[in-house]
């Protein structure tokens, strides 16, 4: 062979050598890293836990179905504060408070049915006239025994009515004591009634007598 065929492959074998060594050097590195590689997990996000998810949801901004504006809560003038509620006032803003129930208007309330009483009454004694003239005109009895009949129903008519006043009177001073009024009316007004149906009896009783030419 030539110098020069021996140089040339000299120089292939030492290259082909050389190549060898190169990569056994380099195949460990590869492998490390693939390792490391392979090793190495993903990581992955823990999922959201539901009390992050009732926070997210609460803190987000409600908007209305109809337009995308934000809707607000009440002010705090408009809410209500502890659970208690204000009370109803009226338009000056005054709390709206029961009407005053005055002596007068008690006391004009049980005139009306004293008025009613003593009607009634009075026209009891007008009639004992009337049913004296009839006895006296049929001759029935004696003048004496007519007029002491008549005299009777007088008086039982009489404490008829004051027995009715006097009902009617009690009912009106406990109204009166109810709402802490003075009661003075009520004396006032049974010397009233009283007065004037004693005066109805006597003139009744007068015209008895005149029936009776006594």
């Amino acid at each position: 062979m030539k110098k020069w065929q021996i140089v040339l492959m000299f120089l292939l074998v030492s290259g082909m050598m050389a190549g060898c060594f190169s990569q056994d050097k380099d195949h460990p590195s590869n492998t490390t890293q693939e390792s490391g590689k392979k090793e190495q997990s993903p990581v992955q996000e823990e999922p959201a836990s539901p009390d992050n998810q009732q926070k997210e949801t609460d803190t987000s901004t409600p908007v209305s179905s109809d337009q995308n504006t934000v809707v607000k809560p009440p002010a705090a003038s408009e809410a209500v504060k502890g659970g208690q509620t204000q009370e109803k006032t009226s338009p000056s803003g005054a709390a709206s408070q029961a009407p005053t129930i005055t002596a007068e208007q008690i006391s004009s309330k049980y005139k009306q049915e004293l008025t009613n009483l003593r009607v009634y009454y009075v026209g009891e004694l007008q009639s004992l006239y009337g049913g004296a003239l009839a006895d006296v005109r049929a001759k029935q009895a004696t003048k004496q025994a007519i007029f002491a009949k008549y005299s009777s129903k007088a008086r039982a008519i009489q404490e008829e009515s004051q027995a009715k006043v006097n009902q009617v009177l009690a009912r009106m001073k406990q109204e009166l004591v109810s709402h802490q009024l003075p009661t003075e009316k009520v004396n006032e007004y049974r010397s009233t009634y009283y007065s004037e149906l004693d005066s109805a009896k006597n003139k009744a009783m007068a015209q008895v007598k005149k029936a009776l030419g006594m």
